[in-house]
This record gives C-alpha cells, sequence and structure tokens, in this order.
C-alpha cells in the first residue's frame, strides 16, 4: 500500500472505482481531484461521487479523462469477463495510469455489511497480470 500511496502523489485527478463509503484514498493528505465510482455505498468524502456500475465508466467520463483510474479491492468482486471489460475501460479513461490492487490469486469471501457486492467472484495471480502488461509489486 505505501508504494500505491508514494505513486499516487505524482497525479493531479484520480478516478477511485469500487470506492466504497470511505476509500482509504481519502484518509490521505493530497493536492489532487478524487472522483469516486460505487454502485452500493454512497460516499462523502471524495471531490466528485457517482452512484454508479463501475462497468458503466465508459458513459460517464471520456477517454483520458483522469491522470490516474485506480480499483482497490474491486476487480476480485467481478467476473473474470466483468474484469477484463473494466480493466479495457480503465485504461481508455486512463492518461497516464491504471492501478488495480487485489488479493494474489483466488479468496473466498461473502457478502458482509449488508452488501452483496462483497462477494469474491474471481481471483487474479501475479503471473497473470503480467500476461495482462501489468508491472506488478508484492
Amino acid at each position: 500500500m505505501e508504494i500505491i500511496k508514494e505513486e499516487l502523489k505524482k497525479y493531479q485527478s484520480i478516478l477511485d472505482l469500487g470506492c466504497g463509503k470511505d476509500s482509504p484514498l481519502c484518509r490521505e493528505k493530497r493536492r489532487c481531484e478524487i472522483t469516486g465510482v460505487d454502485n452500493y455505498e454512497i460516499s462523502k468524502v471524495h471531490d466528485k461521487f457517482y452512484k454508479n456500475d463501475v462497468l458503466n465508466i465508459n458513459q460517464i467520463f471520456k477517454e483520458n479523462s483522469f491522470d490516474c483510474v485506480m480499483a482497490m479491492d474491486l476487480i476480485e468482486h467481478l467476473t473474470k469477463e466483468e474484469g477484463i471489460e473494466l480493466i479495457e475501460k480503465m485504461i481508455k479513461i486512463a492518461k497516464e495510469k491504471i492501478i488495480i490492487y487485489t488479493p494474489n490469486g483466488f479468496v473466498d469471501q461473502d457478502a458482509f455489511d449488508g452488501n452483496p457486492n462483497q462477494i469474491h467472484k474471481s481471483g487474479w495471480d501475479y503471473k497473470e497480470m503480467q500476461n495482462l502488461g501489468f508491472k506488478v509489486w508484492g
């Protein structure tokens, strides 16, 4: 997580996908604008927030809209097909970088806190992410 925090200091605009109501990004001192998208929780800690399905981001934002587009603890809640679709959309919306933070491999998790979106539907290992062209840390 420290690597991500340092990396984010480089950007003026960040799109935080699947941000929930209390994104760890908003606990940091920052000089950039952070926009959140989540279809379940309403975030009051982002500069802007859209209550929407993350798979609809191409309908909300234009190509190259944000310096950095990130999905922290999100992609494992999607099917593999949805995850690939999301990555493709993230690449189009990001000007410079996309960041994905996910467990290495499948980790079983059921719904909790009344949120059915917390169920894990897929697992992504480091080799798979490297094969998609990502630099992998951790």
